[in-house]
């Protein structure tokens, strides 16, 4: 697409910082801009909107921005508009807002894993285990998920917990390499040191 080519060259000039970064910033704007006006459901053009309105430091502007893209019928199935809001906040410490934002991202698409996965990572780093956990145990099942929920036990010390929830993923994923080094971490963590050696060796 020649327009989104055009406007990261803009905005490469931009980022160089010298006396006419700002002309660039602006034209760079001014080519996104066009693009969504012609492509609305082209979620990279927003992307680079967004991040456009943070190197000029443009809080308002990049919050409405992203509330104009949720509202998009294009967007309607899709939460990773409201998830964008949710990062925007969280890079202006606005962290209150960014958690509301994602548990709305959950109500509204009670399907997708990912705003779940979010959150719970979101969570882990400020060391809220027990509602990290709590949001995922009921996909544990799913592969990515059950990486997430072993990753929380062995960070919140629940090696036991850990241990058997790795089994069952190598239950039903036996050919998984990821999952024996999981376990073989697991182990070591238990110092099960030869039973971790041989499930390291597995996943080999």
């Amino acid at each position: 697409n020649r327009w989104v080519a055009l406007g990261r060259a803009q905005y490469a000039a931009a980022r160089k910082g010298d006396d006419k970064s700002a002309q660039y910033a602006a034209d760079a704007k001014a080519t996104f801009t066009e693009a969504v006006k012609k492509w609305p459901g082209e979620k990279v053009l927003w992307a680079f909107l967004s991040e456009l309105t943070d190197f000029t430091k443009d809080t308002a502007g990049g919050e409405a921005l992203l509330k104009q893209m949720m509202a998009r019928p294009e967007f309607k199935d899709n939460p990773e508009p409201t998830m964008m809001l949710a990062d925007h906040y969280l890079r202006q410490q606005k962290e209150a807002q960014a958690e509301a934002t994602m548990k709305k991202a959950i109500e509204t698409f009670p399907r997708s894993v990912d705003p779940k996965r979010r959150l719970a990572a979101y969570y882990t780093q400020k060391k809220r285990y027990p509602e990290a956990l709590a949001l995922l145990q009921g996909d544990s099942s799913d592969k990515l998920v059950g990486q997430q929920i072993v990753q929380i036990y062995m960070l919140s010390g629940k090696f036991g917990e850990a241990e058997k929830l790795v089994r069952s993923l190598i239950a039903t994923n036996e050919k998984e390499a990821q999952f024996h080094a999981m376990l073989g971490v697991v182990l070591l963590n238990e110092n099960q040191e030869q039973q971790a050696q041989e499930a390291l060796n597995t996943a080999l």
